[in-house]
């Protein structure tokens, strides 16, 4: 169903985004803690976020996007259940243009407990625009604080990059084509390195606290050219980000390929 002219009058917004990447301080981008969400709200439920605007829907439809008490699209972290996952990743993971229960990681959570008829908390840490310098940082950041059971990663294109910078003291994320980055550094095999430099992280955290971590293989650097339902379809509100199909899709790969062997 296209737009009409009243959709975008249907509420007039109390918060809006005021910028697209996101960033965090410097001061305690390595510290480990519980981090906030620099990007999303604290304990609110919103109409619109990121690119999913009204000025970018596609079609009607109602989507809610309700953040924790941390600011990031989640279940509530002073909650543990039965079993607790930490999922990890952009804005693919927040799941912009799909309503809460539709991303990947809610659509997995309920496969979940409907093979273990357990409670399940879904602590999502994704936030738009993160790079995979982000998800490794980030799950360095809360492992101890959070002890998962399961970490489930869907990992950002590895030409996002993260750089400190003097810019209001921020942690930013973003392309090489942006002013901020060295593009004199950065080529192809950077991008390869960086990006295995944050797996080999991430998989020594794993082994450490001896939690499993499950990833979706990255195209770029899959020598086996592999085939996986990762084709994004266009029936995300805002037209740039994939729709519940999509999702559907990541969820049921995660569980069939990997969690049915954990549960």
């Amino acid at each position: 169903m296209w737009l009409r002219n009243e959709f975008f009058h249907i509420k007039k917004m109390n918060w809006r985004q005021k910028q697209k990447l996101h960033s965090t301080s410097i001061h305690t981008a390595w510290d480990e803690e519980l981090p906030y969400s620099y990007m999303y709200p604290s304990n609110t439920t919103v109409d619109w976020a990121d690119t999913d605007t009204p000025e970018n829907a596609q079609y009607i439809k109602n989507i809610k996007y309700t953040f924790n008490e941390h600011g990031f699209r989640s279940d509530p972290f002073n909650i543990k259940s039965d079993i607790n996952v930490l999922a990890v990743g952009c804005s693919m993971t927040v799941g912009v243009g799909v309503d809460q229960n539709e991303n990947w990681p809610n659509r997995l959570k309920q496969k979940i407990i409907e093979k273990t008829q357990k409670s399940v908390s879904m602590w999502n840490l994704a936030t738009s625009g993160a790079s995979c310098d982000y998800v490794s940082r980030i799950i360095a950041k809360s492992i101890s604080s959070l002890q998962p059971n399961l970490i489930v990663i869907f990992w950002p294109p590895i030409s996002r990059l993260e750089i400190p910078t003097q810019y209001e003291g921020k942690i930013i994320q973003g392309f090489p084509h942006m002013d901020i980055f060295p593009k004199e550094l950065v080529d192809e095999k950077y991008f390869i390195y960086n990006f295995r430099k944050n797996k080999l992280l991430v998989d020594a955290i794993s082994k450490n606290y001896d939690i499993p971590i499950i990833s979706n293989p990255v195209f770029e650097i899959d020598p086996l050219g592999r085939k996986f339902p990762f084709i994004k379809d266009t029936s995300g509100r805002d037209g740039q980000h994939p729709g519940p199909t999509w999702h559907e899709n990541i969820a049921n790969w995660y569980y069939q390929s990997w969690l049915y062997n954990y549960l």
